[in-house]
């Protein structure tokens, strides 16, 4: 048996853990759409430039992804279904990158959220910088080449953007979790 392709928008880009849940969640072959932020997910969904979106709506840290809230008050979509990833989050830099030499540390603000314990003992004098994606952050760390910013984001963000995990897993609580669900526009 045959199964079709459907998009998927999801928030984020490439090794982004919007990803990494959509590539799990999925029984069925994907194309996956990215977006910079949570609006344009619901937009292409909306406009039907896709067939799902799939969107993180809370955080066992966090808690509830207020942006998210506010878009399903405004769409008229249906839950699919739900999928809970567990979720490590990893300093990210140049392999060169010495702990002391540390003055940025940039990520999605949900990410940077559920470290900042740990970002405000390890690194209580860095600059704290707000990214629309962890993954792009990671990105952004291996393009600017600067020793002294990193990114917090996911292994795979790592090993896809070809840098070093500096610390691993520096989120607050040892069972981080966020639970991702599935959407269907309604007028569809």
């Amino acid at each position: 048996m045959r199964t079709n392709t459907i998009k998927v928008a999801i928030q984020g880009d490439k090794a982004s853990f919007h990803e990494i849940a959509a590539l799990r969640y999925y029984k069925q072959p994907i194309d996956i759409v990215y977006c910079q932020s949570f609006g344009e997910v619901f937009l292409r969904l909306k406009n039907g430039e896709v067939d799902r979106a799939l969107v993180a709506v809370s955080n066992s840290n966090h808690g509830i992804i207020s942006e998210v809230e506010a878009l399903l008050e405004e769409n008229d979509v249906q839950t699919e279904g739900e999928y809970a990833l567990p979720i490590e989050q990893h300093i990210i830099g140049l392999p060169q990158t010495k702990p002391e030499g540390i003055k940025k540390v940039i990520s999605h603000p949900v990410a940077l959220s559920q470290c900042s314990g740990y970002l405000a003992g390890r690194f209580p004098n860095a600059e704290l910088e707000e990214y629309y994606d962890t993954s792009a952050a990671v990105a952004l760390v291996a393009q600017e080449l600067d020793p002294s910013m990193v990114a917090i984001g996911s292994e795979r963000a790592a090993q896809v953007h070809n840098l070093a995990i500096l610390h691993r897993a520096v989120q607050d609580d040892a069972d981080n979790t966020t639970l991702f669900r599935s959407f269907l526009d309604n007028g569809n």
